[in-house]
């Protein structure tokens, strides 16, 4: 996803009362892509802390991310956004702007690997 404050990442977002982190990260994807038909695939979940605000009002974010799969690839954009694309893994990786999310998708893509017969992944920005 293309941020309107110029970055390249991941839609994630807070997790609402008596919300799991699954449930949470499909609110979050239909609300940021339009995308509401997933498959959360199993065995895999990738948690990291983020810093974000200005100097004088610091705040940290925990954010836990998941794979999933959906024959959808119409994205409709949120507020939060000026653009998306569905790009494969090297130039995810070149586009992504943050170091933590390209650590991330790394493991990702190792992950499906291992776990998967795979030639080639795509990933959702």
């Amino acid at each position: 996803m293309h941020y309107k404050a110029g970055h390249w990442d991941f839609p994630k977002g807070h997790i609402e009362d008596g919300e799991t982190h699954q449930q949470t990260a499909c609110r979050e994807l239909a609300e940021e892509t339009g995308i509401k038909n997933v498959e959360v695939l199993p065995n895999f979940k990738y948690e990291y802390d983020y810093e974000f605000g200005t100097p004088k009002s610091r705040k940290t974010k925990k954010v836990t991310f998941m794979i999933a799969r959906t024959e959808n690839i119409r994205t409709r954009l949120s507020h939060e956004h000026i653009g998306a694309r569905w790009v494969p893994y090297k130039r995810a990786m070149s586009m992504l702007t943050f170091e933590n999310a390209r650590k991330m998708l790394s493991a990702v893509e190792e992950h499906l690997h291992e776990n998967f017969d795979l030639q080639t992944t795509n990933s959702g920005l």
